[in-house]
Parts: structure tokens; sequence; C-alpha cells
């Protein structure tokens, strides 16, 4: 993923005092693999050569600030009006059908992507998930829907019970699908240890085959992890799991348990998870 910001500072800094100047020059700019005051502090000390003053105060000179604190805030918000700039699409970029409420159906494990039966290849949703990862989803910013929009544990878990399409390599999904593919089952990479609503506990492979993935994301809302958790979600869930594999449904079949959610609403305790991190530039 390529995202630029275009004249990211110059646009957004305060007026600079005569009685000390910064040392840079801010009209040129630098080159900058995320936009995060850390980042930004790392490269101002590597650029600052012989200067009078370090590279916090250069900052605080540079956008008029009259603590490090504030110099913070002040890099904060610039980076964050800079991912205002970034082009943004929602889920139903990828399908009209794919609205913020048949969305939260699907995470629970519902709708016709999770109960249908077949190989999401040449179908109309196949093609425009496809699409969308090598488009969009490359480019955009995506975001998120009612849900999975106020995780606060910064992390997002799916765990699949059912495997829907055949001849992909992987799960037990085979053709004939009315005889190879009823109730199949996913790789299995986990183990179902209990169930929070009920107070279940699961002994060794009892729940059957199962798989989970998963995502996490930073505290600093300007790290790619953070800016584009969505776009991973897509990743993991519809593009990676669902339509290269297709694992859907949620591991129990109880209206209480999601097929993915924030970590802290899903409702199972399980013994592993993979997971995803973006691979994201400037």
């Amino acid at each position: 993923m390529k995202y630029f910001f275009a004249a990211l500072f110059l646009s957004n800094l305060l007026s600079v005092g005569a009685q000390d100047e910064p040392c840079l020059n801010w009209s040129v700019g630098f080159e900058l693999n995320g936009c995060t005051y850390d980042r930004i502090l790392q490269v101002v000390e590597e650029n600052l050569g012989v200067c009078p003053h370090n590279a916090l105060t250069e900052l605080k000179l540079v956008t008029s600030s009259p603590s490090d604190e504030a110099a913070l805030e002040a890099i904060d918000r610039i980076c964050l009006d800079g991912w205002d700039t970034v082009s943004q699409t929602k889920f139903d970029d990828i399908d009209p059908r794919f609205t913020d409420a048949f969305m939260a159906e699907h995470i629970d494990g519902a709708g016709f992507l999770n109960y249908e039966t077949g190989s999401f290849q040449n179908t109309d949703e196949g093609t425009n998930i496809g699409n969308f990862r090598d488009g969009e989803a490359k480019s955009t910013r995506m975001n998120g829907f009612e849900g999975l929009d106020t995780c606060s544990l910064n992390s997002i878990m799916c765990c699949f019970g059912r495997d829907r399409q055949p001849d992909d390599n992987n799960g037990n999904c085979a053709t004939p699908l009315d005889t190879s593919c009823v109730d199949a089952d996913p790789a299995d990479n986990s183990n179902l240890c209990y169930s929070n609503h009920d107070k279940t506990f699961f002994h060794k492979d009892e729940e059957g085959d199962i798989h989970c993935h998963g995502l996490a994301w930073d505290d600093d809302p300007n790290e790619f992890t953070s800016q584009l958790k969505y776009n991973n979600f897509f990743f993991v869930s519809l593009f990676d799991h669902m339509y290269q594999r297709g694992y859907v449904e949620d591991v129990i079949d109880d209206d209480d348990i999601p097929m993915c959610a924030c970590m802290e609403d899903m409702s199972i305790v399980v013994s592993r998870s993979d997971c995803t991190q973006i691979d994201a530039s400037l």
C-alpha cells in the first residue's frame, strides 16, 4: 500500500518566532515511511546536522509549541490531517450488497456468504472481492462499521467453523458438493477451550476442526496498523479466508457466538490464533 501526503507539514505549520530559527529547510520536506511523532523525531535527529538545539526543540520551533507535550500534540494533529487527505472506501464499495447492516450480520456468522455452499470463483461477489483486493484495498483507507468500531483491546479475531469452497487446497470441502461438502471443516489451527456465554468447557478436540485468525493495531492512531486496520480486516476475513479458502460461519451454532468480533466480544476462548500484519509504505 502506498499513500502520499502532499506538503504535509508545509500546509500545517504555524509561524516561527524570530528569536530562534529552525535549522532544517522545512519547505523541502523529508522522506518519511510513516507519519508519527516518533518517526518524525527520528528523521529530524538524523538530518539535523550542526545545530545549536536538539531535534525536539526543532519540532517545538517549527510548530510554535511552548512545550514538549504541545509539540507532540501538534505533530499528531498534522499527521491526522494528512490521513484525512487519503481516499476512503467502505465495505459497500467492494460490493453494493455489503452495507454496514449486512457486514454486521456477516461477522455474526449469518447471511448468504456464510450459508451458501460452493466456490466464490466466477460469482459476482467473488469477482468484486478479487477486484477490490487488486485495486482500492491497496490505495485507499477503509472505514469500518458498527460492531468493529470500538475495539478496546485494539484487536479483532475471526474463528471459522465451516469450509464451503472446494478445489482450493484448503479445508476438506470437495466435489460433488451434496456428498463431499456437507458441513466440511476448515484446516484446523486452534482448539476451542471455553464458551463465555454458557460457561462451557470443551475438552481436547470435541468441537471439531476450527480455524482462527486475527489482527491487532497500535495505540498511536497515526500508525499504519491503526489507520489501515479495516483494510487488514478485509484481507483477513473476506479475501484470504473466505474468497481464497472458503472459510465461513462461527465455530458453534449459537447466536451468542460471533464469527468475527473485537477480542473482548468474541465470547469464546481458544488455544491460539494466527495473525496478519499489514505491509504498507508512504
